[in-house]
Formats: structure tokens, sequence, C-alpha cells
């Protein structure tokens, strides 16, 4: 049915769910960090001048973690030296009205 190259997996913790990532031979993807919440990539395309980081993540819905999350992202933006694409769900409400 669903036919990838490669994978790379967290394993659940208790009742929170892991991580899957699959990908195919279109791309190089070098997985270079991986937690209970993202996956940090180094993505390499046919066709692409240019690698991209490539963050694959699920922030954790607790306000206390998630800001230690952000504290994290930072921290990889100064230390980044690629263009950088997020994708995934950020538990963030970015605009609120009634």
């Amino acid at each position: 049915f669903l036919h990838f190259s490669y994978s790379c997996y967290v394993d659940s913790t208790g009742i929170s769910g892991g991580l899957a990532l699959r990908w195919n031979d279109e791309v190089d993807l070098q997985v270079h960090a991986k937690s209970q919440i993202m996956f940090r990539c180094v993505l390499t395309a046919t066709g692409v001048a240019m690698a991209w980081l490539v963050t694959f993540l699920y922030a954790l819905p607790c306000w206390n973690d998630r800001k230690i999350f952000w504290i994290n992202l930072q921290h990889m933006a100064v230390t980044n030296r690629y263009p950088w694409l997020w994708l995934g769900g950020f538990n963030e409400i970015g605009w609120s009205w009634k």
C-alpha cells in the first residue's frame, strides 16, 4: 500500500505516541537528530541547487513544554546555516478573535 525506501522512528513512551518519518529515493534525507517531538534533517533533492534544513515536528500541548521547545528552536536558528523549513503541528494559536 505505502511503499517507502527509507524510514526513521521514535518509539512511543507510555501513552504518548511515537513519530515516524518515511521517504523515497527522490530525495536524499539525512536525519541529524530525533526526539519525542521532532526530526531534524538535511534534505537535498534532484534539481535543487542547495541543501535545506527540514524540521518535522509535533510540539507538546503543555505550555511549559512548548516554552522549552521554542527556546530550543531559537537555538537551532542561531546555529543553522541552511534555508530552513518547519513542517508539523506547533500546538500554538496564531490569532484569537471573538
